[in-house]
């Protein structure tokens, strides 16, 4: 009984190039942080865009998604690089529509009065 088997007689040199290297995600999500700053210090929570924050990173929305979960985990995530010393909480509440407030808000405001000043 013979085994038929595959064999690769391809030349050493015509064979299928080995799968590139992993994507490192760090500088991508870093990216996307430093741009959400900017646009949440301009545009608050509720004006801030995910499709600008994705055209300005260089990133998709699914990557934004795949990271942070959705605009308000976003949202966190960039108080939470702002004060790195400090417990970032947010609670979503309904008030006249569903609202992301940062507590505490004060701090947040002047925040991003003062990254707003510096241009970001």
């Amino acid at each position: 009984m013979s085994e038929d088997r595959a064999v690769n007689t391809r030349p050493e040199g015509l064979r299928s190039p080995a799968r590139p290297p992993r994507r490192n995600p760090a500088p991508a999500r870093e990216r996307i942080i430093k741009t959400a700053t900017a646009e949440f210090a301009r545009h608050g929570f509720a004006g801030a865009r995910i499709a600008r924050i994705v055209a300005r990173s260089g990133s998709n929305p699914r990557m934004v998604y795949h990271y942070f979960g959705s605009k308000s985990a976003l949202y966190v995530a960039v108080l939470e690089e702002v004060y790195p010393e400090r417990r970032i909480e947010a609670a979503l509440v309904w008030t006249d529509g569903p609202k992301l407030m940062a507590v505490p808000e004060n701090m947040v405001r002047e925040t991003l009065a003062r990254l707003r000043a510096e241009g970001c």
